[in-house]
């Protein structure tokens, strides 16, 4: 065999290297992650009387400013089991799960965060959530139930 054939067996070869490692660093790495909530919910001050909660809360929402959104749902569900009405958590939880693609999750935690924020009687954050609903779930329609109750 000539040279010409290694060389064109070379090139070919970088070239399918290349795009097989684009497409797995694609997947895999944070190509994979479309972002549908860029920023956390993030009050002032944070509305639990646990600073442990609190403290877990703040970690999440680092987490989730960073990318991090596995840890940050880690972060949140700490804060939950501290401080189980902590709804701000419950909502970041639920906004760091569609971060992550998980979208029948988020949807679900979300209408958990709507029974906090309604037993809180936060008309404005319900308001948030309703459009963080709308966001996610522009292909699934919500249930009747789930838009009577917002």
């Amino acid at each position: 065999m000539d040279t010409t054939f290694w060389i064109w067996l070379a090139v070919l070869t970088a070239i399918a290297g290349f795009g097989l490692s684009t497409m797995i660093s694609a997947y895999w790495g944070r190509g994979s992650v479309t972002v549908v909530f860029p920023e956390p919910i993030s009050p002032e001050p944070v509305p639990t009387l646990s600073p442990e909660a609190a403290a877990e809360f703040q970690a999440g929402c680092e987490q989730y400013r960073s990318g991090s959104y596995r840890q940050a749902v880690a972060c949140f569900a700490a804060a939950l089991r501290l401080d189980p009405h902590f709804a701000e958590a419950q909502h970041n939880r639920a906004r760091a799960i569609a971060n992550l693609r998980r979208i029948t999750e988020a949807i679900s935690e979300l209408v958990k965060a709507s029974d906090l924020y309604s037993q809180q009687g936060d008309g404005e954050m319900l308001m948030q959530l309703k459009q963080d609903l709308t966001t996610i779930g522009g292909a699934v329609p919500l249930s009747k139930r789930l838009s009577q109750k917002l």
